[in-house]
């Protein structure tokens, strides 16, 4: 099998799992986020960077699911959070930006 057929096959499968983990995600994420918004930009995400699609999807969604339950999107133009691959695990890495809009929303900051 060729690697851009591997790669198209574990795209569908991220996508599959997402699709199929929605409720859960939906469950954990705050009021004020979209749940189709965050699936989409977690999908994009992780389309964009090849080196995670050899990551394990377990801890794919792992690391876009703890993002939804801190109320960040892993994109990558906001520079909130990143899924960064280690090898074939996927971490979620919180920036300073992540940081800030978490402060802000606890309600016990208000200015940085």
């Amino acid at each position: 099998m060729s690697k851009a057929m591997t790669q198209a096959n574990k795209k569908r499968s991220i996508h599959a799992l997402i699709e199929k983990s929605k409720s859960e995600i939906s469950r954990a994420i705050p009021k004020h986020m979209d749940i189709e918004k965050l699936t989409r930009v977690a999908l994009t995400t992780i389309k964009q960077n090849s080196k995670l699609l050899s990551c394990s999807e377990t801890s794919l969604i792992a690391s876009v699911m703890q993002a939804s339950q801190l109320g960040l999107q892993v994109d990558s133009n906001l520079g909130y959070a990143y899924l960064v691959p280690y090898g074939t695990e996927c971490t979620l890495i919180v920036r300073y930006k992540g940081l800030i809009k978490l402060a802000r929303n606890s309600g016990d900051v208000t200015m940085i």
